[in-house]
């Protein structure tokens, strides 16, 4: 299975929420914009593949105006409307969405466990440790904004501090 997602979207992805979660989650200082360093990482992290100098050219293209910075609607507007970069960016969404039946966004930890299990992986006790460690507010669930940001501080992209804006205004949404 490739990274491609359907061009006409169902449940959580049709309202934007996993594009506006990835922004969420990389605005690390809460301001509302990513920097041409904050959205290079946010690309890299998602599969975009590209180098620095490639991504900066494309924050240029999308956003006119303010060439450093890009808004939470210039990226869902920028990531919908370029297949290259929707194509290129989608293998987490795409992971996370196989286990979100519900569209809810949120995955019980249950059942991540269960389909592990069902896809020949051993849960073992380190396996549900990892996986109960993403579930940073304890409710039993696994986020979107959690899932990435386990995934963006195994990249090194971001740090439990860095994160905490981000987090507070995926939440809030």
């Amino acid at each position: 299975m490739g990274n491609a997602m359907p061009k006409k979207l169902r449940g959580w992805d049709s309202d934007e929420r996993y594009l506006e979660t990835e922004f969420d989650t990389m605005d690390t200082d809460g301001d509302g914009l990513l920097s041409t360093g904050e959205f290079t990482k946010l690309l890299l992290a998602l599969g975009f593949g590209g180098d620095e100098e490639k991504t900066e050219m494309l924050l240029k293209e999308m956003n006119k105006e303010r060439e450093e910075k890009i808004s939470q609607d210039e990226y869902v507007r920028a990531i919908k409307s370029n297949e290259e970069i929707w194509v290129k960016t989608s293998k987490l969404r795409v992971i996370f969405g196989n286990f979100d039946d519900t569209n809810e966004g949120k995955v019980p930890k249950t059942k991540i466990k269960r389909r592990l299990r069902m896809m020949g992986f051993d849960v073992d006790d380190d396996m549900s440790k990892s996986i109960d460690e993403i579930d940073t507010d304890k409710d039993g669930y696994v986020s979107y904004a959690e899932f990435l940001t386990k995934h963006l501080k195994s990249k090194g992209f971001v740090s439990q501090a860095d994160n905490t804006a981000g987090a507070l205004a995926t939440e809030e949404s």
